[in-house]
């Protein structure tokens, strides 16, 4: 597997509606491998706190190298996106998370208002790990009061190496409806932060 096209990371690419995104197609080549995803599922293991519903995604074991080959390119990759966004982000934080039958991601947009008093990481992304096309991730538009609309619903992303890249903000409304009971649908889930303001 190879980490590539980083370079798609930029303006050009940025889409503003419903809210700042990017798709960026082969983020990770190798992926579309049926027999490798199948000997993964022989051996992965659900490291989910308790805490998390079944009902939800849960934290899974890393699916390969995926993890370290975005950690060794997350200093182009925080460049790209402080370009794009004009940030000041220096790491990247990944997790694995499945969906599987009975599972979804409800609407939400990972956003905290400051008083809450909880990091809100500036941009996330999502990195497609099925071998085809399983389900991709949901997004939304918002009314003038940065309420969601659930009617405008449209889904992005979902090829194998895809990467969904956005910017978190009251109005980046987003969920993964598991509609048609599928199994195994399997992500790389990441923050990109700055380290002296994690808390």
């Amino acid at each position: 597997m190879i980490l590539q096209n980083i370079d798609k990371i930029n303006h050009g690419n940025l889409n503003l509606r419903p809210f700042g995104h990017i798709i960026v197609e082969d983020f990770i080549s190798g992926l579309d491998n049926k027999t490798m995803f199948e000997n993964y599922l022989s051996i992965y293991q659900d490291i989910s706190d308790s805490k998390y519903p079944t009902t939800g995604p849960r934290y899974v074991t890393d699916y390969y190298n995926i993890n370290d080959l975005i950690i060794e390119k997350q200093d182009q990759i925080c460049q790209a996106i402080n370009n794009v966004w004009n940030l000041d982000v220096d790491e990247i934080r990944t997790v694995n998370n499945m969906i599987s039958r009975g599972q979804n991601l409800h609407i939400h947009n990972d956003y905290y208002p400051p008083e809450d008093n909880i990091y809100v990481p500036p941009v996330r992304g999502i990195v497609y790990c099925n071998p085809e096309y399983t389900f991709g991730t949901n997004i939304y538009d918002h009314d003038e009061n940065n309420e969601c609309i659930p009617e405008s619903l449209q889904t992005v992303g979902g090829n194998p190496g895809t990467l969904f890249l956005f910017r978190v903000s009251d109005k980046s409304f987003h969920s993964a409806f598991n509609d048609e009971n599928k199994s195994h649908r399997l992500i790389v889930s990441f923050r990109a932060v700055n380290k002296k303001e994690v808390f």
